[in-house]
């Protein structure tokens, strides 16, 4: 069981043994180790510290295309994101899952983590030609499940005839783009 809160608490179950400790909160910080033994049955507490060691007043970092559980290729939870990407100093999580549109704000209020990391949401518009398009910031269209609103690279072809043999099978990268700045939630 792993716990982990906003306060920089972590409760880990571990097997009795001899373990190397490293704790950290990105590049402007720090980075604390220590060598601890577990014992069967007790409880052993690390009272790690870090300080902060490198000023970037006016900047800030940012990680542009990030996948989760949302996208067909990561088995990462959103929780688990947002822990790790806050936990490291990244002040903005560009949210790039292929074909959907996520929306991280929900998950940093939920984990009280609004004070050390912000997200911009987003998708990766993935053809079969072209590439992938990364676009940001997108709004999401919640009466898409499945998808939340992203952009659909065939051309909103009929289901089941999105291949060459129908005429359809990908937009044009510039007609990629258009399809993103024309959904409702962007337009204006």
């Amino acid at each position: 069981t792993e716990y982990t809160d906003a306060n920089g608490f972590a409760e880990l179950q571990l097997e009795p043994g001899t373990y190397q400790v490293a704790v950290s909160r990105g590049t402007e910080w720090s980075l604390y180790t220590e060598q601890v033994t577990i014992t069967a049955g007790s409880t052993t507490n690390v009272a790690a510290q870090v300080a902060h060691v490198l000023d970037t007043t006016g900047t800030i970092s940012a990680d542009y295309h990030v996948h989760m559980i949302d996208s067909p290729d990561s088995r990462v939870s959103r929780k688990n994101r947002v822990e790790s990407y806050a936990g490291e100093g990244v002040d903005n999580i560009i949210a790039t899952d292929h074909a959907y549109v996520t929306d991280l704000d929900a998950d940093i209020a939920t984990l009280g983590y609004g004070s050390f990391v912000n997200s911009t949401p987003g998708e990766e518009v993935t053809t079969f030609d072209y590439g992938h398009f990364n676009a940001y910031p997108q709004g999401q269209d919640l009466s898409r499940i499945q998808t939340r609103g992203s952009t659909d690279h065939a051309g909103a072809a009929p289901p089941g005839q999105d291949f060459p043999g129908y005429g359809n099978f990908n937009l044009s990268p510039a007609q990629i783009e258009a399809a993103i700045l024309a959904k409702p939630q962007n337009a204006g």
